[in-house]
């Protein structure tokens, strides 16, 4: 029984076939190229992160059972701290972001709306 196992979990461990990483590859770029048609997205340039995650990248998938994770980072960061001015500069300020910033919500729903028509 414990040999079964260690042998499941090499198989599992094995990196992927060139049909999965083919599969990984196409995956990354359909998502890179909704986000490219994106205005707001695309705007962000360098400043957004398209990468790998989860099993495959980490070559612990269940091979040919699993799906491929891509992870769309923001660094974009704008969380200042105004607590040390005065309450009229405060309110000018807060309301003030850097422009094409783009928040936390903004950005899940951007990638959300995202979508490449063929």
């Amino acid at each position: 029984m414990a040999d079964a196992l260690e042998d499941l979990l090499r198989r599992y461990t094995k990196p992927s076939s060139d049909a999965e990483q083919q599969r990984q590859d196409a995956a990354e770029k359909l998502i890179r190229d909704a986000v490219a048609c994106r205005t707001v997205l695309s705007n962000l340039g360098s400043r957004l992160e398209i990468l790998p995650k989860g099993s495959y990248k980490n070559n612990t998938n269940v091979k040919l059972d699993s799906d491929v994770d891509v992870a769309v980072v923001s660094h974009e960061v704008y969380y200042p701290d105004y607590s040390a001015l005065s309450e009229q500069d405060r309110l000018r300020l807060s309301n003030d972001p850097p422009k094409n910033w783009v928040g936390p919500s903004q950005l899940r729903q951007e990638v959300t709306l995202a979508r490449v028509f063929q």
